[in-house]
């Protein structure tokens, strides 16, 4: 894998794990920015 590769997966990752992806399912999990509050906004 080359640091380009490498970096491209890390942030792919990185974002995805943050919900800011489009999933497969169409992003449909996980909570609207309404529904965040101080306790589940990770």
């Amino acid at each position: 894998m080359t640091r380009e590769q490498a970096l491209l997966t890390a942030l792919r990752t990185w974002s995805h794990s943050r919900g800011l992806l489009k999933t497969d399912d169409g992003g449909s999990e996980g909570l609207r920015p309404e529904q965040l509050n101080a306790t589940n906004d990770d």
